[in-house]
């Protein structure tokens, strides 16, 4: 099986600009992120307000911004500012979910 992923850089036409093809499945898809053109010259392919929606599984720096998680030294839970943009955060991602299944 065959791992596509796609990198999202303009959420507003809800376009697919990128994607990177021919990893097995069993790779995880920062992995496969950190090998994109987009992660390797990100001055390149991003304007300086332009970034990426991901998911909690990848590392987080001015172009890619994941959810945030909870730690378990915070006692599970998030601060409100925290909690507020993951719950906007989390319309588009659905959105960009369903995209990836078609």
């Amino acid at each position: 099986m065959l791992r596509i992923i796609m990198a999202e850089n303009s959420s507003i036409q809800l376009r697919i600009r990128a994607y990177c093809a021919g990893y097995p499945g069993s790779a995880h898809d920062n992995q496969v992120w950190r090998n994109t053109k987009q992660h390797r010259d990100p001055e390149s392919n991003f304007l300086e307000n332009e970034f990426v929606m991901c998911d909690m599984a990848y590392k987080p720096s001015w172009f890619c911004v994941p959810a945030f998680k909870c730690v378990v030294g915070d006692g599970l839970h998030l601060h409100p500012h925290k909690t507020l943009f993951n719950t906007l955060l989390a319309k588009p991602w659905v959105v960009y979910e369903h995209t990836m299944e078609l």
